[in-house]
């Protein structure tokens, strides 16, 4: 007997997908309008948004289980520690430089 997906209770990849756009391009346009100066919003709100995103882009992720995907999200979450910790950031060089040799 096979499974799919939906019958496990997992939503299918195209909604997943929709999902993420539809947390990733809102948050997207709320911090360039934060950071070019036309919305007032904190910092926090906006970080708190960025990162639901990515939780829900690491969900796609996962369901999806492809090496290119994973690249894709990995480059995101990079992009995000960088810009919301970027002391952290700098000390996690070390894994770019093992992962470059």
């Amino acid at each position: 007997m096979t499974t799919s997906a939906t019958s496990l209770g997992h939503p299918p990849l195209r909604t997943v997908l929709l999902t993420v756009l539809g947390f990733g391009v809102p948050a997207l346009l709320l911090s360039v309008a934060n950071a070019n100066g036309w919305l007032a919003l904190p910092e926090g709100f906006l970080a708190g948004f960025r990162w639901l995103a990515l939780v829900m882009l690491m969900y796609y992720g996962y369901r999806r289980a492809n090496l290119t995907t994973w690249i894709v999200v990995a480059m995101f979450v990079g992009g995000e520690v960088g810009h919301d910790f970027p002391e952290v950031a700098k000390n996690l060089k070390v894994l770019s430089d093992i992962f470059i040799r």
